[in-house]
């Protein structure tokens, strides 16, 4: 016994429906234009071209070709018609043309096609036959054969129902303007009617979209990320330039996507490039940009000490209009001045961080500043909502491997990025096994230490969700993500030399004194508000401005400005300023329930607390930080200044001095500026052609130090004479920078700034006769007997021609002196140079050529000064019976 195994086989057949037809153009449609012929004259008679041109006229935004036939009458409804023609009523009615005679007429009509369409059908009625043109192609013909002329006949007569005409190729509506024309033929010129009417149908082609974006993300000195959305797969391209006209520079990415994410690289730092994003799936082409308003500039060099704009908004994931005041107050404050650097503090999208969210709280909020500047963000716990931060993530582009500065992290949960000299680090305050790690684990906390040690920048900013202190929407006393941040995150950022350190959660504005050391000290110790010391936590209680300070009534006044917060470059321990800004898309109370103003329990590390909405923008430029609060009213509510480090420049107060006469001296200006409240040694180097030691003193150490709060001190040198005809000789400081590491860091950081006056000289004259002996005869020691020679034979020697004004390889013997008497006096005449003061030119008298004396000469001017600057003498002695003698003694002092 057996038993049979059936088979079985079951075909469904699953019927889809067609896609359904559009009307492009309807039955009756409105704003035909028409030439109907009733005195049966060819209109080519008027228009030799009138057959090529009539159906594709440039007209009503449609552009086609040139037509000068005769004038179409305009804006006609469908149906036309004369006679009795059944299907047909209303619309337009013909005049009747008489029988006997051609009559052919022309119609077309401009229409929108939208985004296009294909799949076209055409329903038509026509007596007796059409031509059917589209945009200047022929696509459909009805009871007529080629050639479309005035003279040609239907084949058939008396239509009264529309018929489906098949179509001639594949025709498509273009996106825009299109021109439809039809030429309506009679089957015989007997015929005692015409008029047609049509139905135009199509399905909408489904054209590409942007949908997102662009907007930037992770921009360098070297690159920019460029991303965008779009609603079909496509290509992926950027165009790109200097100028909207000019972009001739192309980025293309291989493969096809919705998300596009283009990195240019190459490009040069501090530099303003313009572009275009464009995405074809084929068929149509999307694309934005190329104009004025999309453009992204790179970062400088790095290191650079380039003035620079952040823009910093926490919990920005509302709709609201108010969140919007703030981004236009914002926008208002800065006018068409560029944000360099633009943070966002987490929750940017209520409440779940759904890619809709995003859309709405960010990309649709904010589309402006997206294309012009990259964003930067942390993550927040509103963003982990959804598939633990995913959309978040996708729609982010974050630096993972080091490629913008700092340490590779693997993950754009945390990461960093240089933009100058600043340092921007991302800390993860929401994601488990990260704002809760510990060291030694090979997590974010060892990651953190590791980019600290790393960095040489002048400053550090640091930015996450959950801050280390507050008393806003919640309290950091209790809340878990904010007591861990004490724990590690802030001994390693205060160690390391963390400048400031920014953050979101709570839905207010606080701001804290300059403060160090109020933390876990590496550890799960408590490190709540009871255990803090001004004493010991406190660097600088004032309120850290220089313009004024927040009154009783929660406003900004322009007085009672305790003056900048000042810290030392390079050090590590020396105080840091947090930041809560997180009111810059909704509000709540303080912790305590209140909702007044000014926090009346605020947590002891602030300065300032405001329930204001708002954001934070700061100016770094050089050693200066300077921060902002202005809440959505554009006014200003919280202001303060970091100086960090000091800077120091030189001038030559005295650049000039001499080896003879009495310029002794030159003096040299050092002047400090910035943060002067500590000593500091500052180094210098020399140059120049001088010689310390030999030229003069004293020898320079290379170093000079300020006392605190000492602003002015001076280099003084003096010469020192010798006897080298050796020309002007220079004295050049040059300031340098100093660098030193930071307690437990590997990168050294430079301890001060130079000021843009840094570098001065000064310059040490030879004696006048040792420039006269350089200029004549080159470098040289000269003694008194290469003083005596005579190397041009013109009877002078040297020291003559020096003294007299004469000069070496010219006949100079018009200047030797001369005797002779006049009356009863005996005189010598003579030149005498006065501006070489060492070199001393006198007259003498003897009885025996033994002793030589002054008395009874009389020295006179004897004319005007001559050109060279050398003066006309004469010395002269009474002549008496007994004999007597002169000469001119010539004495040179080196």
């Amino acid at each position: 016994m057996f038993s049979k195994l059936a088979h079985h086989s079951l075909i469904l057949l699953c019927l889809l429906p067609l896609a359904k037809a559009d009307v492009v153009i309807p039955k009756g449609a409105a704003g035909w234009n028409y030439l109907h012929v009733t005195d049966g004259i060819d209109p080519a008679t008027a228009d030799a071209d009138f057959t090529t041109t009539w159906f594709h006229p440039t007209t009503g935004g449609y552009v086609g070709g040139d037509y000068d036939g005769p004038a179409f009458i305009t804006e006609a409804p469908a149906p036309f018609h004369f006679g009795v023609v059944d299907g047909l009523a209303g619309g337009t009615e013909l005049p009747s043309v008489g029988t006997g005679i051609d009559r052919t007429s022309y119609f077309y009509l401009v229409f929108d096609g939208g985004d296009g369409f294909g799949g076209l059908e055409l329903s038509l009625l026509a007596d007796d036959g059409a031509f059917v043109y589209l945009n200047g192609t022929l696509i459909a013909r009805d009871g007529v054969d080629d050639p479309d002329t005035f003279q040609q006949l239907a084949a058939l007569g008396d239509e009264s129902a529309y018929d489906e005409i098949p179509l001639l190729g594949t025709p498509v509506v273009q996106p825009g303007a299109n021109l439809l024309a039809i030429s309506v033929h009679q089957n015989t010129t007997l015929s005692s009617d015409l008029g047609f009417d049509l139905e135009l149908r199509g399905t909408p082609v489904s054209s590409l979209q942007i949908v997102r974006g662009p907007y930037l993300q992770s921009g360098g000195p070297d690159r920019m990320t460029i991303r965008w959305r779009t609603d079909q797969p496509g290509t992926s391209v950027v165009h790109y330039g200097d100028a909207p006209g000019s972009l001739d520079s192309t980025f293309i990415l291989p493969g096809s996507s919705t998300e596009h994410v283009a990195t240019l690289t190459g490009l040069a730092p501090d530099t303003t490039f313009f572009y275009q994003v464009e995405t074809t799936d084929g068929s149509s082409t999307a694309a934005a940009g190329g104009d004025a308003e999309h453009h992204f500039s790179t970062s400088p060099p790095p290191g650079s000490r380039k003035p620079t704009r952040i823009w910093v908004t926490g919990d920005t994931g509302t709709t609201t209009a108010a969140k919007q005041d703030v981004y236009n107050a914002y926008l208002s404050r800065t006018g068409a001045a560029a944000t360099d650097v633009w943070l966002m503090l987490g929750d940017n999208a209520y409440e779940d961080g759904t890619d809709e969210e995003f859309q709405a709280a960010l990309f649709d909020a904010y589309p402006e500043l997206l294309r012009k500047t990259p964003l930067w963000s942390c993550i927040g716990n509103h963003e982990t909502v959804t598939a633990a931060g995913a959309p978040y993530l996708d729609l982010h582009t974050f630096p993972t491997a080091g490629e913008l500065g700092g340490i590779p992290s693997g993950t754009e949960r945390y990461y960093s990025f240089d933009h100058g000299n600043i340092h921007f680090i991302a800390i993860d305050s929401e994601t488990a096994g990260n704002y809760d790690d510990a060291p030694g684990n090979g997590g974010m906390i060892d990651w953190l230490e590791d980019d600290l040690q790393a960095t040489d920048k002048d400053w550090i900013i640091a930015y996450m969700h959950h801050g280390p202190y507050t008393r806003g929407t919640v309290d950091s006393d209790s809340t878990d993500h904010l007591v861990e941040m004490r724990h590690y995150v802030v001994p390693l950022l205060e160690q390391y030399g963390a400048d400031l350190v920014i953050y979101g959660h709570s839905h207010v504005y606080e701001r804290s004194m300059l403060i160090n050391g109020h933390h876990s000290a590496m550890s799960l110790a408590d490190s709540s508000s009871t255990t803090f010391d001004p004493l010991l936590h406190v660097v600088d209680g004032g309120n850290g401005s220089s313009v004024g300070g927040v009154d009783a009534t929660s406003n900004f006044a322009t007085d009672g400005g305790d003056g900048p917060y000042q810290k030392p470059a390079a050090a590590g321990g020396a105080g840091t300023v947090y930041v809560t800004c997180g009111a810059s898309g909704k509000l709540s109370g303080w912790a305590n329930g209140s909702w007044d103003s000014l926090n009346p329990d605020p947590h002891p590390v602030f300065s300032t607390g405001l329930l204001a909405m708002g954001s934070l923008v700061i100016e770094i430029d050089g050693n200066t930080l300077h921060a902002i609060y202005i809440d959505q009213w554009n006014s200003l509510r919280d202001d303060f200044t970091i100086i960090k480090g000091s800077t120091i420049g030189i001038s030559a107060a005295d650049p000039d001095f001499s080896e003879q006469g009495p310029d002794d001296t030159a003096v040299f200006n050092l002047t400090r500026s910035g943060a002067i409240s500590f000593a500091e040694d500052f180094l210098y180097q020399t140059g120049g052609t001088s010689t310390a030691g030999v030229d003069f003193s004293p020898a320079l150490s290379g170093t000079t130090s300020f006392a605190a709060g000492e602003t002015n001190r001076q280099i003084v040198l003096t010469r020192m004479k010798d006897q080298e005809a050796e020309g002007p000789e220079s004295i050049g400081i040059e300031l340098v920078t100093a660098a030193t590491t930071v307690a437990g860091g590997n990168a050294p950081r430079q301890r001060y700034f130079l000021a843009a006056e840094a570098s001065a000289e000064a310059t040490l004259d030879d004696s006048p006769s040792q420039q006269w002996w350089f200029e004549s005869f080159g470098a040289a020691t000269p003694g008194p007997e290469e003083w005596k020679l005579d190397t041009d034979g013109d009877g002078l020697s040297r020291i003559e021609e020096l003294a007299f004004g004469g000069s070496e390889g010219t006949n100079d013997r018009d200047r030797a002196p001369s005797a002779d008497r006049e009356g009863n006096r005996f005189v010598m005449r003579y030149f005498r140079r006065p501006s070489i003061p060492e070199l001393s030119v006198q007259v003498q008298r003897s009885a025996d050529l033994s002793a030589w004396e002054t008395d009874g000469i009389e020295d006179d001017p004897d004319g005007p000064v001559q050109p060279a600057g050398t003066e006309p003498w004469k010395s002269s002695i009474e002549a008496s019976g007994d004999a007597g003698f002169l000469r001119l003694r010539l004495d040179l002092e080196n």
